[in-house]
């Protein structure tokens, strides 16, 4: 098993804010309906218990988007776990046994000279790029759940 090399906790400060984009398997179109959403929102919320910060996302129909500002006591790995089981309840609620989810995720830490508002800007166009709407203010499943001040 290949396993990825650790970061350096001297890199990155107590509290990096991670770039996170998961997606459904085989890319199915099932994820942007407000109910997912609700569930989303929901496990964002009790994400702070554990450790994280969710701050700004956008649902795609295929995957998410999102940003974490992970504490000392979270762990990056929990909380994607934790929220794509929140979004996957609902989603079996009519189909049981469906595979939801695509193995693993991308995670990008966020550097001191990367800007938080300028990836923003980009994930948020993503619908538009998709051709979905012509603004990105039209896209109902984005937001911020907590503002991560950089």
């Amino acid at each position: 098993m290949l396993r990825r090399p650790p970061r350096l906790p001297w890199t990155f400060t107590c509290a990096p804010v991670y770039f996170v984009t998961f997606c459904t398997y085989g890319r199915q179109a099932l994820l942007a309906r407000e109910d997912v959403r609700a569930a989303f929102l929901d496990g964002a919320r009790r994400a702070c218990a554990a450790g994280a910060t969710i701050g700004r996302y956008v649902i795609m129909p295929d995957h998410v988007h999102l940003f974490v500002r992970v504490g000392p006591e979270g762990r990056l790995g929990v909380t994607i776990k934790q929220l794509r089981e929140r979004m996957s309840r609902v989603l079996r609620r009519a189909c049981p046994d469906l595979k939801v989810w695509q193995a693993g995720f991308f995670d990008h830490v966020l550097r001191s000279g990367e800007s938080y508002a300028e990836k923003w800007e980009y994930v948020r166009c993503n619908p538009v790029r998709a051709g979905l709407v012509k603004d990105a203010a039209e896209w109902p499943f984005q937001g911020e759940v907590f503002e991560i001040r950089w």
